[in-house]
């Protein structure tokens, strides 16, 4: 198994609404672990993939020179409404599919996402017109290992 990398202890601050703000403190979260991306506000890394006949055999940590890259942020609309947005760039040859669940603040319900394909060379981006407290990418695999 990999080594796993660990963020240091942080605390995370979303906006909700105009007036509301959502805090919470984190201790040891790894960015990446057991094939699985951990993503919060700000946050700015990659991973590397590892393929075997085209499959992903595993994920790896990659604070740069990666092979897909994620940058986390929140944005404040005009009208005051946070939104969540997740920027990917792929730099591998393969488009690359993953799953993705959510938390969000006040709600202890794991939540399901859709993640579009991310193709080869190609800069993609996500979002949502809600905070997210955690965005977890998982189950990474090719377009080509999909259709088998």
């Amino acid at each position: 198994m990999a080594d796993v990398t660990f963020r240091e202890p942080f605390s995370l601050k979303l906006h909700v609404d105009r007036e509301t703000s959502y805090e919470e403190t984190f201790e040891k979260i790894p960015y990446v672990q057991d094939g699985a991306v951990f993503l919060f506000k700000d946050d700015e890394f990659g991973i590397n993939i590892e393929l075997s006949d085209g499959a992903v055999v595993s994920v790896a940590y990659a604070p740069v020179l990666a092979d897909l890259t994620f940058r986390f942020s929140q944005r404040i609309s005009r009208r005051g409404g946070p939104a969540m947005v997740l920027e990917m760039e792929n730099h591998t040859d393969e488009t690359i599919l993953m799953d993705a669940m959510m938390t969000v603040p006040g709600d202890d319900e794991i939540l399901r996402a859709i993640i579009f394909p991310v193709s080869p060379g190609i800069d993609s981006q996500e979002s949502w017109n809600h905070p997210i407290v955690q965005l977890v990418l998982y189950r990474f695999r090719t377009l080509g290992s999909e259709q088998e």
